[in-house]
């Protein structure tokens, strides 16, 4: 459905002509974030692409496609020699093997690739049948203190439970927990950001109807159950959904969207929570969407991630604001 092949879109680059027969795929590829140029204004197209970027080509057209490769320890000889932004794509991928090094255990990042070896890479990408994914947040928005844990992309097992993928992220990501194990739900997170609260004034007001005070936290290090109210907790939704069993027995699925969520007061109703004993502050956007493309991009220099990321920690952001910040992110139709 590329338009542009006939009527070729204006080109991004100085070195890239509306007339040459690759401009739109280029257009295409750089819009979104797939190639880059060697600088703000120059493409050179007819360079030679190194064995370090068809890796980073492929990992960063694998993002878009949601499309997961799990990553591993260093262990190629010259493994100094990669770049930064390509390491994480060359072992990803050798990790599935639709990469592999040459010689003995050297990768040669800098090496020119072949067309013979760049069809071999095409294939066994078609080839590879990834893994199952869901996205997992902790988030603390009714203290307008963002996230604990950014939604992050998590491979999973069989039979994978909301507490299990929980541990196993936040044990990746270096972050500590407590849980109760007898009844299966959350009780502490470790959080040492704990200085500047920007509580949204709706919350605040809920609280002055009842007349409740905002005290303080029990513990520097850990934020969890009774913390500044005595209804304070962490909830999760999976799905936009708060959920009605235990976190040790809700078995999670392909593309779930799971978020841990603080609530300040109110029960889960600061959070929009909704049923048979909680009547929700505000109606809440579905963001589940949203996270998604943002889990999956993990692009910190991109604008348009760095605004996804402002809408989503907002809990007063509306629906048209939620998707609009979606259009915005690079993806694949």
């Amino acid at each position: 459905e590329d338009a542009s092949i006939t009527d070729p879109q204006k080109t991004v680059f100085n070195d890239v002509n509306a007339t040459d027969y690759y401009a739109s795929h280029v257009a295409w590829a750089s819009e979104l974030g797939i190639v880059k140029g060697i600088d703000e204004t120059s493409f050179a197209p007819n360079a030679n692409v190194t064995r370090e970027q068809m890796a980073a080509l492929v990992a960063r057209f694998s993002k878009l496609s949601r499309v997961y490769l799990p990553t591993e320890a260093s262990n190629f000889a010259d493994d100094a020699f990669i770049a930064d932004y390509a390491r994480e794509a060359v072992y990803g991928m050798k990790s599935v093997g639709i990469l592999q090094g040459v010689g003995d255990n050297y990768f040669a990042p800098r090496g020119y690739t072949s067309r013979a070896a760049a069809a071999k890479v095409v294939r066994c990408y078609m080839e590879y049948e990834p893994v199952d994914t869901a996205v997992i947040s902790i988030e603390k928005f009714t203290l307008g203190q963002g996230y604990i844990l950014i939604p992050s992309v998590v491979p999973l097992e069989d039979h994978a439970t909301v507490d299990s993928v929980l541990h196993q992220v936040s044990s990746e990501c270096g972050i500590s927990l407590k849980f109760n194990t007898s009844y299966g739900y959350l009780t502490y997170v470790e959080d040492r950001e704990n200085t500047i609260l920007d509580i949204p004034a709706f919350i605040l007001e809920e609280m002055a109807k009842s007349q409740t005070n905002l005290g303080d936290r029990t513990n520097e290090t850990f934020l969890g159950e009774y913390d500044y109210t005595p209804q304070a907790g962490w909830l999760y939704w999976v799905n936009n959904t708060p959920a009605s069993v235990s976190a040790n027995e809700y078995f999670i699925g392909d593309c779930d969207v799971v978020r841990f969520q603080f609530s300040l007061y109110g029960y889960g109703a600061d959070l929009g929570r909704a049923d048979d004993w909680t009547i929700p502050y505000q109606t809440s956007a579905d963001k589940d969407e949203l996270m998604m493309a943002v889990a999956w991009a993990n692009d910190s220099d991109d604008d348009a991630y760095t605004h996804a990321l402002e809408v989503l920690t907002d809990l007063e952001s509306t629906q048209d604001e939620v998707d609009a910040a979606l259009q915005a992110l690079p993806s694949l139709k």
